[in-house]
């Protein structure tokens, strides 16, 4: 059994279905705990020089989009403090962890800064173009966790006869 897991969200039912797992492989010591983590990924701002952007103060853009990326904080420190309330209900000691930067690389950061014995993370099950065009956050942290990594797959919807 683990001690410490470490469990990526990004606010999609995909995501939290690896909460169960986590709870699974958890030992049921008193000091063992999973950490929720959510990335904020804000892409930096770019600005492009036009007449209409002469008008605005890049002071003004830059406050806009702090702001934003405080807002986008706030509301995953929410979340990930209402997903702990439920795992706190069933007596698992929980902490949660809201960071910016590269998904992956933050995932990756985080595992090892908090020497965690595990992650266990769902995979979108992208294929083909779009996981070459959008790379693949699972498979980034797959090939260079510090410690196992359990991937959670998208389960496919059942057809049904007709």
């Amino acid at each position: 059994m683990l001690k410490h897991i470490l469990v990526p969200l990004d606010q999609s039912e995909l995501s939290e279905t690896a909460i169960e797992y986590a709870r699974n492989i958890l030992s049921p010591d008193i000091d063992s705990k999973i950490t929720f983590l959510y990335v904020v990924d804000i892409p930096a701002t770019s600005y492009t020089v036009t007449p209409e952007a002469y008008a605005m103060s890049i002071d003004s853009g830059i406050e806009e989009y702090e702001n934003l990326k405080a807002s986008m904080r706030e509301s995953a420190a929410a979340y990930l403090n209402r997903v702990a309330g439920y795992s706190r209900k069933d007596q698992e000691h929980t902490e949660v962890c809201v960071e910016s930067g590269d998904p992956a690389e933050t995932i990756l950061e985080i595992a090892e800064e908090r020497k965690v014995d595990a992650i266990v993370m769902s995979t979108h099950g992208r294929s083909g173009f779009t996981r070459w065009v959008f790379g693949s956050v699972t498979q980034k942290v797959l090939s260079a966790a510090p410690c196992p990594v359990f991937v959670i797959p998208r389960k496919k919807e059942k057809k049904g006869k007709k």
